[in-house]
């Protein structure tokens, strides 16, 4: 007997009667009549907690395990005495994490299941691919500890050709150690964050703010807050064509700190920016994230309700998985011609797409999709009897292809320049849109007028979070579930999204800390990614989480601190330099004052210096160690600028322009920062170096660690010549040059330069 674990329902379903069929008293169900029967199916699935069939001679049993039927322990699980608030460790790391079981009906059929496990010859891993569907088997494993052979099945399609081919040539799951490590690493990275930091606030305030911080969470709580709350946060505004009559959203964004949409008139007229055009387009082929967005914006479709269809899609084969991969390796070309040819049939594509634009298609992926994942398509079953929601998800995959295939020619993210306000367009159209037609505003709107949408939040997210590493989509739904079940954000009349005032204060708490820095997020998934390509060992990354987690706790204990004694701007220990009293917030003269003013201490804080808002973070290390760490949005009437704030030796807050990173030519004067780049000041030194590099601005630990002769951490979203993005880290090589080193390949083969 093989025992099959998938974590969905359909999947079963669609496996066993695909495979050899099930039989429910008389009635044999195989995936032909699979929709007149699946009812009945799933009655005595639910009954008998498993389905059987049997496929090349063997007994096949199939058993679901959802994602989130079993779950890390709580706090509390490792020690009753936890119970109690003042009892919690904070920080806390246990030696082993354990598991539990969250689902009832697993947890009465835990014995039957585990006499499957003893029984079985082997157990087949068939959950979807992804990281939420390799930890609901991993799961599974920690919870029962059985020692047996374990296959992989991940057919790309759910037709009955692609099932039975994964199920015939299974892959060793030893294929996969590095995945599973790096998935298990990202769960506990998780928990580690929201259980600390939750503690953390809670025994702070003595319990009296009681309230969830995740990872991923707080990135989503502070983006919705930055669009929807922030007076200085960006507006949006619709620009129209007067030829094409086209529309487009866009994002409105200024060199100075503050953002004037008065200025943005209806009639104002919108300056396409030149250099944008030099930029050439990403891939449109479709894959999950891409998806959702287009879901939303061009349907009005809620996340949940676009990630319905394309399950449902590709549950029944009429597209393959929506994996977060836009690759088109050359395995995927005769799929990708049956497609066109099953397109060109369509009402909504006919005569768009034949299979002579796949031939003719030049950007297939060199190696393309080496670890499996390749973009999502439709594929040769043809969409009949399709639900409204599902034909609109179908229409975007397949308009995607046509967009890649079809109409190769340039497309570009729209820039305008209006009234000295940049606005970028939150989609892409063809170039030669661009140069017919006068671009006007239509319609200007502030922070949060505009209902801010799920599909915005994607929108805004995904940049600060490898997709390589995402899979799919369900690894951002249940963060805006959980912070939405949390009471940290709600919905509005009218759709959108926005931040409560619970939400508010948990931001108050760890705005000081890397929990909202997406700086910060994109180092961990780096180092996750790097886990997953098997370059690093989850042991050493969770070595790297300790102290992590240990300055966390310490800035959200300190940042509490701040907020009951002083309503969240200074922190307590934070006291006078002159005299040592405390400050008081001048409503006034917008800033701190000595409270001892009036006796002869003339000690004042503004609360705004040359555009930078002073944070609490700000304050903490001018008052302690007299200097800020650098900071990027300081502006003058030239524009932005990099600078640091000092008091000087009369207690004066002034900008310092020296970075902490010595010349490495002259190595006798620290270099100054620049917008563009570091120089050294000595005269007769010429030495400069560039501090952006292929579309990243490196941060000041990224130049300490270059011209201190080390390498820097693994950085995202460097983009190539041709407009690739890509990971590597930078160094400082024997001609005092900034060079690349790239990440090692995933086959085990060195790394170039």
């Amino acid at each position: 007997m093989v025992l099959v674990i998938t974590d969905n329902m359909d999947l079963s379903m669609v496996y066993a009667t695909s495979l050899g069929g099930v039989m429910v008293g008389k009635q044999s169900i195989r995936r032909k009549n699979l929709e007149e029967h699946k009812a009945l199916l799933l009655r005595k699935a639910e009954a008998d907690g498993f389905l059987t069939t049997f496929f090349r001679g063997e007994q096949y049993v199939f058993v679901c395990i959802p994602y989130g039927a079993y779950a890390l322990n709580r706090m509390v699980d490792y020690q009753e005495d936890y119970r109690a608030l003042e009892n919690r460790p904070v920080p806390f790391f246990p030696d082993n994490f354990g598991y539990r079981c969250c689902d009832e009906r697993l947890e009465k059929l835990h014995s039957r299941i585990e006499k499957l496990c003893n029984d079985a010859s082997g157990i087949v891993n068939a959950t979807t691919d992804s990281m939420t569907g390799m930890l609901a088997f991993l799961h599974f494993q920690k919870h029962f500890q059985f020692n047996k052979t374990i296959t992989r099945a991940r057919p790309s399609a759910l037709s009955e050709e692609k099932i039975l081919e994964a199920f015939n040539a299974r892959e060793d799951a030893v294929e996969f150690r590095d995945f599973s490590d790096a998935c298990l690493l990202f769960e506990r990275l998780n928990w580690l964050v929201n259980c600390n930091v939750s503690n953390a606030v809670m025994q702070a305030t003595n319990g009296r703010a009681s309230m969830a911080a995740g990872r991923i969470e707080a990135i989503l709580l502070n983006v919705i807050k930055g669009e929807t709350c922030s007076v200085n946060g960006v507006g949006r505004a619709m620009v129209r064509n007067n030829k094409s009559g086209r529309k487009l959203l866009c994002k409105v964004t200024a060199s100075s700190t503050k953002v004037d949409l008065t200025t943005l008139r209806k009639g104002t007229y919108c300056n396409p920016v030149e250099s944008n055009k030099e930029v050439s387009p990403a891939k449109h082929i479709g894959n999950c994230f891409s998806i959702l967005v287009r879901g939303g914006m061009e349907y009005g479709m809620p996340l949940r309700a676009t990630a319905g269809a394309l399950w449902r899609l590709f549950v029944e084969g009429y597209i393959t998985w929506p994996s977060s991969s836009q690759s088109t390796p050359w395995g995927l070309k005769t799929a990708l011609t049956a497609a066109a040819s099953q397109l060109a049939k369509q009402p909504g594509f006919k005569g768009r797409i034949s299979p002579a634009d796949i031939e003719r298609y030049v950007g297939w992926d060199a190696e393309g999709a080496s670890d499996g994942r390749m973009a999502t398509i439709v594929t040769d079953k043809p969409p009949i009897g399709l639900l409204d929601a599902e034909q609109h998800v179908y229409n975007i995959v397949g308009e995607g292809i046509i967009r890649e295939f079809a109409m190769q020619g340039d497309y570009v993210t729209p820039v305008f320049d209006a009234s000295g306000l940049t606005l970028t367009a939150q989609e892409q159209i063809p170039l030669c849109e661009m140069g017919t037609g006068k671009w006007t505003v239509e319609k200007a709107f502030q922070p949060g007028e505009l209902p801010y949408q799920d599909y915005h939040l994607l929108q805004d997210v995904l940049p600060f979070f490898n997709t390589a590493l995402c899979e799919d989509y369900r690894y951002f739904l249940p963060p805006l579930d959980n912070i939405l079940a949390w009471g940290m954000a709600e919905r509005t009349d009218d759709g959108g999204l926005h931040v409560t005032k619970r939400g508010e204060l948990l931001l108050k708490y760890v705005s000081s800390t890397p929990l909202v820095d997406p700086v910060a997020t994109a180092f961990w998934d780096s180092r996750l990614l790097k886990v997953a390509f098997g370059t690093a060992s989850a042991k050493g990354v969770l070595a790297e989480v300790t102290p992590y987690i240990t300055d966390l706790v310490n800035y959200v204990k300190v940042a509490v601190d701040v907020i009951q004694a002083t309503g969240g701007i200074a922190p307590s220990d934070c006291v006078c330099p002159v005299c040592g009293a405390a400050l008081e917030w001048d409503s006034e003269r917008k800033g701190w004052d000595c409270s001892s003013t009036k006796q002869s201490c003339t000690f004042f804080l503004p609360g705004v210096f040359h555009g930078h808002v002073l944070s609490v973070r700000d304050m903490a290390l001018l008052l302690t160690r007299g200097e800020t760490e650098l900071a990027f949005d300081f502006s003058s009437a030239k524009g932005t600028f990099p600078a640091r704030m000092i008091l000087n030796k009369n207690y004066q807050l002034e900008l310092s322009f020296q970075s902490h990173c010595l010349c490495p030519k002259c190595r006798r004067k620290y270099m100054n920062e620049f917008q563009w780049g570091l120089a050294c000041p000595d005269k007769g030194c010429n030495f400069t170096a560039k501090t952006q590099w292929r579309g990243v601005r490196l941060t000041e630990k990224d130049e300490e660690d270059i011209f201190s002769g080390r390498r820097t951490r693994w950085i995202s979203g460097f983009v190539s010549a041709k407009n690739r993005p890509f990971t590597a880290r930078l160094y400082l090589d024997e001609e005092l040059k900034i060079a690349f080193e790239f990440q090692p390949k995933a086959n085990g083969q060195g790394s170039g330069k």
